[in-house]
């Protein structure tokens, strides 16, 4: 259970991981468009080499937004796929608890009486003590303590 609670953890980190990194990579690609179609309208020629370098740039940057979103859908499956293991062990854990309350009933069972006789070398004093409280006798008979205790 441990195990798979640390798998099922490192699989969310996982999916956090790679959803930033997908964030980061298709926010590059934007800015690497726009700085491209910005270089090319306002630079002085039209198509220039730097342009259309820029332009393929960015088109290789789109190109690992795929990847990265596939990153994501595999993160994402490794947590579902680690959320069933733990859903089947929790329920198997339940069904052999189950089966073991029914398999045994304390209450059914015959007991048999065992008569276990003490022995005086068993017996080990530690302390003994000696402890006297006076009291005294009302008109009434009625016990009473003639001292008092130190509730602190």
């Amino acid at each position: 259970m441990n195990s798979l609670e640390s798998r099922l953890l490192r699989a969310r980190q996982a999916i956090e991981r790679e959803s930033q990194q997908s964030r980061k990579k298709k926010l590059d690609a934007a800015i690497s468009f726009g700085t491209a179609i910005l270089g090319a309208v306002l630079g002085r020629k039209r198509v220039s080499s730097t342009s259309a370098r820029s332009i393929g740039s960015a088109v290789r940057s789109a190109g690992g937004i795929s990847k990265e979103a596939g990153d994501v859908a595999r993160a994402r499956e490794t947590e579902a796929r680690v959320q069933a293991e733990l859903a089947e062990l929790e329920r198997t854990f339940e069904d052999d608890v189950q089966a073991l309350d029914e398999a045994y009933d304390a209450q059914s069972d015959d007991l048999t009486e065992i008569t276990v006789k003490p022995k005086s070398t068993d017996i080990q004093i530690h302390f003994v003590a000696l402890a006297w409280l006076p009291y005294t006798r009302d008109s009434k008979g009625r016990l009473s303590a003639a001292f008092a205790l130190d509730e602190d």
